[in-house]
């Protein structure tokens, strides 16, 4: 019999957050953060808001300054319609950056063991055995699992770290929570 039905496991991982998993985790909690129906809103506001510059700016416009004016709307309009997917990442991933290289040496090793029904979470500073169904929440996204313990206790599970016959089993066994949110996995 192997070693992991010995004791239990379905998966061990161990690994250090590198600066690219960790600026991923914080992309992906601050999406997470967002409702679906806050995402569509930015979107279709900041679609409208180039539709209306630009039929403005064509029917509309006597003079310059009205055409600055719907010009400045579809400007804003883009802005806003491409922040949650381009703008944002991209300010969440510089400020991540910046933190990792000042302060990346706090960042510790973690083993996290997934069980049949709890995980097993430990670090130099932290051990914690948890039930599956008392996790706050669970974010899934194409490159880290985030494991919400608390609502705001978040810890990265970079998928880099999995083999594909882990990463099957490890989505397997956080599906059974109820807060379980997939995006952008292909």
């Amino acid at each position: 019999m192997s070693e992991s039905k010995q004791q239990g496991h379905q998966v061990i991982l161990s690994f250090l957050l590198t600066k690219e998993d960790y600026s991923n985790g914080k992309i992906a909690a601050s999406r997470a953060a967002y409702r679906h129906g806050e995402i569509d809103f930015l979107r279709w506001s900041g679609f409208f808001l180039v539709l209306s510059g630009l039929v403005l700016r064509v029917f509309f416009a006597p003079n310059a300054y009205s055409k600055t004016v719907y010009m400045l709307m579809v400007l804003l309009g883009t802005l806003i319609g491409f922040y949650i997917d381009n703008w944002q990442p991209l300010l969440v991933r510089w400020q991540a950056q910046r933190f990792y290289d000042s302060r990346g040496e706090r960042i510790l090793a973690q083993t996290i063991q997934f069980y049949n029904e709890k995980i097993s979470i430990t670090t130099d500073r932290y051990q914690a055995e948890i039930p599956l169904e008392f996790l706050h929440r669970v974010y899934e996204d194409g490159k880290v699992f985030l494991l919400y313990t608390g609502r705001d206790e978040v810890w990265v599970i970079p998928k880099r770290a999995l083999p594909p016959w882990d990463l099957m089993k490890v989505r397997e066994l956080l599906k059974r929570n109820e807060n379980y949110k997939r995006e952008g996995v292909r």
